[in-house]
Order: structure tokens, then C-alpha cells, then sequence
């Protein structure tokens, strides 16, 4: 201090230079007091920030609870082991023969198809020809047949037959086959009857129209002229009878089966005791075995106790063994107990490894325990080995503790 004394003293202009460098030190250290005194207060302002607490572990309880012991292992057993073995080793067996059941199935498979193959390679052979010439045909062709047959076709509007008949089998020989060849050749027939044709001609031409357009518009059609005809002539005499009257009981059966199936269609909506005894009335008077077949499986809709008696008896007395079968398989739908004893008397009665196996999956159906030892003595003792098999496929889709012991038991005791 006291040299800054002295200098001033000698430089006196440094007295007022020296006065404002005090005053710009004393600003400086006022403005910093003050900064931090605002940044002091907003701190204290500010929020805290979150803190992270650290859980402490709770004080262990004065007396704790003793553990529970644990339970003691199973004893090594090793027959289980040998027991899985040979049942791994009969499910390999089952596993390779539904190998070779399908390898044989692929064959049949391809054999089908190159007989199917072959076959559509001689038909197209056959119909090549005509074939080229409709594929062939330009938009305008198409345009002048549409128009020769609508030409054609007013005069069978107009009921003009003779020159309808004419002009039809002109459009025929012109054009050849095409779009509107079985509208055509139907046209012809019908116009050769309005013009009082012998029966017999008309009988051949209707017949020869619906074996070769079976899926025209035209084929019901022609069936009902057909029937038609043929009753007249089956009336006439006997050798009309010999010859036409086969054809004639065809249609008429074709006719019935239709109105019977739509029949059974309507009932199976009624499902009472009156449509029941109706159904089984059609099944004894029904000579046909494939609309036996429907019949009786329409009896799986009707859920009356005297139903399973029904299906008991056509199973062991209906001459076709097909028709057996589906009515076995149609007890399987009722899933009841009640149909145990039925199906129990089929395996033990039935000379057919087809029934037997049909009344095996119809069992699985049933939920019971009951079925179990059945399933256990098919499987061992029945003579067909796919029944067997069928009977130890069933056991395994039960999946029930009886079945899975009953499975054990078949390999203990082999």
C-alpha cells in the first residue's frame, strides 16, 4: 500500500486510474456476490431430484418355519423300462404296416392315374377330328351356327315339324358337333314324335340321346319321354316286354329313388315315431342295396331306444355285407351305452373281419370304461390281425387310465 502511495504520489495521473481499476474490482465482486446468491436461490427452489432408495432386508422372523420335506424318489424299476421297449417296438411294427398300407395305396394311386391317362388319350384319339374342327371354329363361324340354330329353333316354336326335323338334321351334317348339338339332337327326337314316329324309332333315338348327353339340359327331359314310350310299348305285347321292359323298370326305379331320397330329407326334419316307422317300412321293401345303405343311415337321426334293436338286426341279417357295415357304424353314432351290448355280440357273431373292425371304431364313440376289457379281448385273441390292430389303435385314443392299463397288460401278458 504504501508503494502504491509513493507512485501516486510521483505520477499523480495514476491517483484516478488506480480509483477507477478499486471501483471496477468492488463492481466485480458485488455482480459475483450477486450471481451467486440468484443461483443460491433457485436451487432452493428447484425440485430435489428422485432419489434411489435402496430397500433394506427385512429383520429375519425370532422363529421360522421349519421346511416341508421332500418327497422321496421313485424306486428304479426296470421292467417299466422293458415294458416301454416292446411297446415302442409294437408301435414300430404298426408304424412300418401303415407304411406299406400306404405305399400299396400310392400304387393303386398310379396305376389309377396311368389307366385314367390312357383312357382320355384314346378318347381324344377318337373324337380328334371333331374335336379340331370345334376348336377350330372362328368368332364368325360361331356367329353363322348361333344363327342357323336359332333358325332352326322357330320352327320348332312354331310347331312346323316336319321342316324343323328337316332343317335340324341339316344343322347337324353342316355344322358337326357343337355348342348347340344336344339341343339339336333333342329337338329332332321331339319333333319326330309330334310327327307321330313309330314308338320304337322314338324309343331308340330317346335312348341314344340320353346315353350320350348325360348331363344336357335336356336328359330329364328325355328321360320321362322316354319312360313314356316305353310303357306303351311294354303294354303291347310280351316280346316288347323282354326287350324294352328292363330299360322301362330302370327309369321307374330311378324315378322312385329320387322321390324316396327327398322323402327321407323331409323326415329326418319330423324325426317322430310315425316318420321312424316309415323309414324302416322303405328299408324292408327296398330291394336296391345302395339305397338301403341311405336308408339306414338315415336312421342315425333318430334317437328312440327301439332304433338301436333296428340297426341290431339289419347288421346281422341284411343280405349285403355292405349294408352291414353301415349299420354298425351308424350305432356308433349314438354314443351310448346302450349300444355296447350290440356291438360286443357283432365281434363275437360275425364271421367278417370288415364287421368286426366296423364294430371296433364304432365302440370308441362310446364314453365308458365298459368298452375297455372288450377292446383288451379283441386284441388279443380275434383271429384277424387288422382287428387286433384296430382294437389296439382304439385302446391308445381312449387315452383313459383303464385303457393305458389295459394296454399294459396286453404286453405283460402276450
Amino acid at each position: 500500500m504504501s508503494k502504491l502511495v509513493r507512485y501516486m504520489k510521483v505520477f499523480p495521473g495514476l491517483h484516478r486510474i488506480s480509483t477507477v481499476l478499486v471501483l471496477l474490482i468492488v463492481g466485480a465482486s458485488v455482480l459475483g456476490a450477486q450471481s451467486r446468491r440468484q443461483v443460491t436461490q433457485e436451487e432452493d427452489r428447484a425440485e430435489p431430484e428422485d432419489v434411489i432408495v435402496i430397500p433394506q432386508p427385512s429383520p429375519a422372523p425370532e422363529h421360522p418355519e421349519p421346511l416341508e420335506p421332500l418327497e422321496p424318489l421313485e424306486p428304479y424299476e426296470p421292467w417299466l423300462e422293458e415294458i416301454e421297449w416292446e411297446y415302442l417296438q409294437e408301435y414300430e411294427m404298426l408304424e412300418d404296416e401303415v407304411r406299406e398300407q400306404m405305399r400299396e395305396a400310392e400304387e393303386q394311386v398310379r396305376r389309377a392315374e396311368q389307366q385314367a391317362r390312357q383312357a382320355e388319350a384314346q378318347a381324344r384319339r377318337a373324337g380328334a377330328q371333331r374335336a379340331r374342327r370345334y376348336v377350330r371354329v372362328s368368332n364368325e363361324e360361331r356367329k353363322q351356327i348361333a344363327q342357323a340354330y336359332k333358325a332352326a329353333y322357330a320352327l320348332i316354336l312354331g310347331e312346323v315339324w316336319q321342316d324343323a326335323l328337316t332343317t335340324l338334321e341339316a344343322f347337324l351334317a353342316q355344322y358337326g358337333t357343337n355348342s348347340y348339338t344336344d339341343d339339336a339332337r333333342f329337338w329332332i327326337c321331339y319333333a319326330m314324335e309330334r310327327l307321330d314316329y313309330p314308338d320304337t324309332e322314338l324309343f331308340e333315338v330317346y335312348h341314344k340321346f340320353i346315353q350320350e348327353f348325360e348331363n344336357s339340359q335336356w336328359t330329364d327331359d328325355a328321360k320321362a319321354n322316354l319312360f313314356k314310350i316305353g310303357q306303351r310299348l311294354v303294354q303291347k305285347n310280351r316280346k316288347n316286354r323282354e326287350q324294352y321292359g328292363p330299360i322301362v323298370d330302370e327309369l321307374k326305379q330311378d324315378y322312385d329313388n329320387e322321390v324316396m331320397i327327398h322323402t327321407l330329407y323331409v323326415l329326418r326334419r319330423i324325426r317322430d315315431e310315425q316318420s321312424l316307422a316309415a323309414v324302416l317300412k322303405l328299408y324292408r321293401e327296398m330291394k336296391d342295396a345302395e339305397m338301403r345303405k341311405k336308408i339306414v343311415f338315415e336312421l342315425r337321426f333318430y334317437d328312440f331306444p327301439s332304433v338301436i334293436d333296428e340297426l341290431q338286426e339289419i347288421a346281422a341279417k341284411d343280405p349285403d355285407p355292405k349294408v352291414r357295415e353301415v349299420a354298425i357304424t351308424t350305432l356308433g353314432r349314438f354314443s351310448s351305452t346302450a349300444v355296447i351290448k350290440p356291438l360286443r355280440s357283432i365281434l363275437k357273431s360275425s364271421e367278417s373281419p370288415d364287421e368286426r373292425r366296423a364294430a371296433v371304431l364304432a365302440l370308441v364313440r362310446v364314453d365308458s370304461d365298459e368298452i375297455v376289457p372288450i377292446l383288451l379281448d379283441v386284441a388279443r385273441n380275434d383271429v384277424h390281425v387288422k382287428v387286433r390292430t384296430e382294437a389296439v389303435s382304439t385302446l391308445s385314443r381312449l387315452g383313459t387310465p383303464a385303457a393305458q392299463e389295459a394296454l399294459i397288460e396286453l404286453l405283460e401278458k402276450r
